[in-house]
């Protein structure tokens, strides 16, 4: 959450910062960016500003947790296959690893 609005704003994106202050605590979530208090915080939020996104990451940002503009959430599996549909439309053919919860997602709709 710390890096990631500059990171964003570097590639030109207009970041609305949500509870980006380092805390080892973590005092308004549990550190899961899928925990459903952290995706209802950001859903109202995406619905108050109009945002087109919303991202959650967890303390070193190796887990992420999107809303659409609609204010649905988006697990993790389902980003996967949205990523693996772009990747397979550039790179015809290839080869994705998935884990055991997102196998039928990838094996019904990212071919």
């Amino acid at each position: 959450g710390a890096f990631a609005p500059e990171a964003l704003e570097r590639i030109g994106c207009e970041v609305i910062p949500l509870d980006v202050e380092l805390d080892h605590r973590f005092p308004n979530y549990n550190p899961n960016p899928e925990d459903m208090k952290m995706l209802h915080a950001i859903r109202d939020k995406v619905l108050e500003t109009g945002a087109d996104v919303g991202l959650g990451f967890d303390g070193d940002g190796d887990r992420c947790g999107v809303v659409d503009n609609e204010g649905n959430e988006i697990f993790a599996d389902k980003v996967g296959v949205m990523l693996a549909r772009d990747i397979a439309r550039l790179h015809p053919g290839s080869t994705f690893v998935v884990d055991v919860k997102s196998t039928g997602l990838f094996n019904t709709d990212a071919a």
